[in-house]
């Protein structure tokens, strides 16, 4: 999920990059009890014809699943935001419940790459300036990070000024 902020007046665009969530928190929630419950009824039918560990086992299976579906939840609030004005491109990342700033570029020396500009790649976004390579948008979907490099390197164009007395950027 792509949402953005921007002041083109000022030339400050904010964008945050997050995956896309397919089931809002109490429909996760009624899902993973839908699948407890039908584990549950299948242990005790069982352990009514006569397997007495099914109960036990169900519940260590429910266990187990609860705990990989909150890491699936947590792994889901994750975010990264980027910044843009005249003066740095930068790159946040949601850590823990805070923002932590990752890569810093000059806005006119940035070059952001796309798929098809990259020799065997598919779906990276690289920013790379001076030497240094940094991607973004790995949570994003291919074609949510097609839109992210299309609005990003409008504003790219829209902050950098090529004016000079010869003519030549």
């Amino acid at each position: 999920m792509i949402a953005t902020d921007s002041d083109p007046e000022n030339r400050r665009y904010s964008w945050i990059l997050s995956p896309n969530r397919a089931l809002g928190p109490h429909t996760f929630a009624a899902v993973f009890i839908l699948i407890a419950l039908a584990a549950m009824v299948v242990a005790l039918v069982s352990a009514w014809h006569g397997n007495v560990f099914a109960p036990a086992f169900a519940t260590v299976d429910v266990l187990i699943v609860a705990a990989a579906w909150r890491a699936i939840w947590r792994s889901g609030e994750r975010a990264e935001r980027i910044d843009l004005d005249a003066e740095a491109l930068s790159v946040h990342w949601l850590v823990r419940g805070q923002m932590q700033e990752v890569a810093r570029f000059h806005p006119q020396w940035v070059r952001l790459l796309t798929p098809d500009e990259i020799p065997g790649e598919r779906c990276r976004l690289i920013l790379r300036s001076h030497g240094r390579s940094f991607e973004i948008g790995r949570l994003l979907g291919a074609h949510e990070r097609l839109e992210a490099a299309a609005s990003l390197r409008a504003a790219l164009a829209g902050t950098t000024n090529f004016e000079s007395s010869s003519g030549q950027p």
